[in-house]
């Protein structure tokens, strides 16, 4: 069967800096990247049989692993453009991955001169070099290499203390295990950030509305603690169910790091209900929150205690954290690590002991 011969070191660095300069050019963004792209999808579902990234995941097979060591050891032909499988062996961009990213750069880079590739409105894709296909093709290949590899099975220890490879199923349970798990972290994030822009709308609202000094003042500082915050200074929720009413809630999470803003949370949320909010009362309710007693963290075993296991934000001003948590962090982690801003922000103490969330 024919076998493809490339140069084994097709992405030198002349090269890859001639191929991005070249994506500059093109915009990661534009129309024409995004073209490019779906040409890329259709070429590994055309000769990969893959479709979608799951499909390769779960169904591309890899290259003969001695045939493949045979031609990294200069010993062997290369991929059979006949049949082009990538190696799972690391790291992704090896010279047989790069031969066979190669060839599909090729067969793209040729398809771009006569298919009838256009933008929206009409106009020609912008032509693209071979070089600049063949990275495409192995980019894509980079985001789906560690899941692939992963679905091939992990080698695991059974109870009686014996190594073994993972069977099929449960691979498969693994594997969707884990999807259900990315899937939930997703959830909470687009929740996150959606709370956070929401909370700035209505601290932003609440100061146009105020009708004293003092009203506009506070809500000012309540927005300026938001923004400092920032999305990932929100708390996460896990959907749970309402004791008593048995109804859909969300269970917050406690934030051990955070300085004990809930009372001020509490306090922007339910300004939502107030007329001069902007935002409408019609429509179902938003989905309960539930938060727990932060002081319950201290005690052992409560099973129904939820604590965040996200990283604390850095580079926040030291009023913005716990002063007991801070306490039990060593000085490198808080200069290294945590970048703690030297920001003057004793407002924030007084707010907080306003609102009788002092974490001193």
């Amino acid at each position: 069967m024919p076998r493809l011969v490339v140069a084994r070191h097709p992405q030198a660095k002349a090269v890859t800096a001639a191929v991005a300069a070249e994506k500059r050019a093109i915009g990661t963004r534009s129309e024409d990247r995004k073209e490019h792209l779906r040409q890329v999808r259709a070429v590994f579902a055309e000769f990969l049989g893959a479709p979608e990234d799951e499909d390769f995941v779960s169904g591309h097979t890899p290259a003969p692993r001695e045939v493949v060591e045979a031609y990294l050891n200069g010993t062997g032909l290369g991929p059979d453009r006949n049949d082009l499988c990538f190696t799972d062996l690391k790291p992704y961009n090896n010279a047989w991955n790069c031969a066979v990213a190669s060839e599909l750069g090729a067969i793209l880079f040729t398809r771009q001169r006569t298919g009838k590739w256009r933008r929206p409105d009409g106009t020609r894709v912008t032509v693209a070099s071979q070089p600049y296909w063949a990275d495409a093709a192995l980019e894509k290949f980079k985001r789906q290499a560690a899941d692939w590899r992963d679905a091939m099975g992990r080698v695991v220890t059974d109870t009686t203390g014996v190594r073994r490879q993972e069977s099929r199923a449960e691979t498969n349970t693994r594997r969707l295990q884990q999807g259900e798990e990315h899937s939930k972290v997703a959830r909470q994030r687009e929740r996150r950030a959606k709370r956070w822009d929401r909370r700035l709308a209505i601290c932003q609202g609440a100061i146009n509305f105020a009708t004293t000094t003092f009203d506009q003042n506070q809500w000012k500082k309540f927005l300026q603690i938001i923004d400092t915050l920032g999305k990932e200074g929100m708390s996460s929720d896990d959907s749970a169910e309402e004791e008593a009413t048995h109804r859909s809630c969300y269970r917050v999470s406690i934030l051990p790091w955070r300085r004990d803003f809930d009372a001020i949370m509490d306090k922007i949320d339910a300004e939502r209900w107030n007329p001069r909010s902007g935002y409408s009362t019609r429509g179902s309710r938003p989905t309960p929150r539930h938060r727990q007693d932060k002081a319950l963290v201290s005690l052992e075993g409560p099973d129904d205690i939820h604590v965040s296991r996200r990283e604390a934000v850095s580079g926040l001003p030291a009023s913005f954290y716990d002063a007991q948590w801070l306490k039990g962090r060593s000085n490198d982690y808080i200069n290294r690590v945590l970048c703690v801003s030297e920001e003057a922000a004793d407002w924030v103490v007084e707010i907080a002991n306003l609102y009788g969330t002092s974490s001193a």
